[in-house]
């Protein structure tokens, strides 16, 4: 008796669920899976699928942006290649077919690509923004600009490229023999562009996605420690509480700009699948324990 008083028997610790169970159950019995993941004190399975999911997500929507703008790319390239090429750069200068008409204009879209021989042109995106194009690009000889058209007042203009930059890539072009690009190779450099940039597209995704969901979690976690004096102790439950709703909400959010990209953001959806699923945890937690039979 004395050994078995002194050695009291350990309570086993509880099992840790596998991944696709715990995602299983944060939609069959939401309070139970988020009550389970609190007795852990672990970042594991919530935090990994989570990233998980965000990484499907982005490499889709990556793909799909790639597909859209890739086909235009290759519009653009086309129609310009006709009217332009050669195109390439000589001796620091970006030069273009002789018989190609300045100042060219051309709009796919809402996209312009614009062609002049002076560096600076009065209004010189007058003419495409009335043609219904949003943003473009200038071609000069010795600058290309990026510009996005504003609501009020003259574009927003940006330098890409200025001329120290044109020679240092007329030195990598020499490479290959000459700067100057035939109408199938300005096609091929395009299609190899669209294909180095879809990472970045991917990243871009990535991080946007995941500032949304901060967010939320952010704003939950100090809500809760602000209003709720008895969670101000378990700083740990109550981010893997909203880590464990972002889960859900992400899925929702996620399959739901997949299907009407152009009705809300994903911003906005996310938002309220969040808030939504929140309260099904808590109205769960109450049915459960309303439930339970009295011992």
């Amino acid at each position: 008796m004395a050994e078995s008083e002194s050695n009291p028997k350990k309570v086993p610790p509880t099992p840790e669920l596998p991944a696709w169970v715990f995602l299983v159950a944060l939609f069959v019995s939401p309070a139970k899976a988020q009550i389970v993941s609190q007795l852990h004190h672990k970042w594991s399975p919530a935090l990994p699928l989570l990233l998980l999911i965000l990484t499907i997500a982005s490499l889709c929507s990556g793909i799909s942006d790639y597909r859209s703008y890739s086909t235009a790319t290759q519009e653009i390239v086309s129609h310009i290649s006709q009217d332009a090429a050669p195109l390439g750069i000589q001796n620091g200068r970006l030069v273009w077919s002789p018989e190609l008409e300045t100042p060219y204009n051309y709009v796919h879209e809402n996209f312009a690509v614009q062609i002049s021989e002076n560096a600076i042109t009065p209004s010189p995106h007058r003419k495409a923004i009335s043609s219904g194009a949003l943003q473009g690009l200038l071609f000069t000889p010795t600058e290309v600009r990026y510009w996005l058209a504003l609501e009020q007042g003259e574009p927003m203009e940006r330098v890409l490229l200025d001329q120290t930059q044109l020679r240092t890539l007329e030195r990598s072009f020499g490479e290959r023999g000459t700067g100057m690009f035939q109408p199938e190779e300005l096609a091929s450099f395009a299609s190899t562009l669209c294909k180095a940039l879809l990472p970045v597209v991917c990243g871009l995704h990535f991080l946007l996605y995941l500032k949304t969901i901060l967010f939320c979690l952010i704003v939950f976690a100090i809500s809760s420690l602000l209003f709720h004096r008895e969670v101000r102790r378990n700083l740990r439950d109550v981010l893997l509480v909203s880590l464990g709703c972002s889960i859900p909400a992400s899925i929702v959010a996620f399959l739901w700009y997949a299907a009407a990209p152009a009705s809300w953001g994903f911003d906005n959806i996310y938002c309220v699948a969040f808030l939504l699923y929140l309260g099904i945890v808590f109205w769960d937690a109450k049915t459960s324990v309303i439930s339970e039979p009295k011992q």
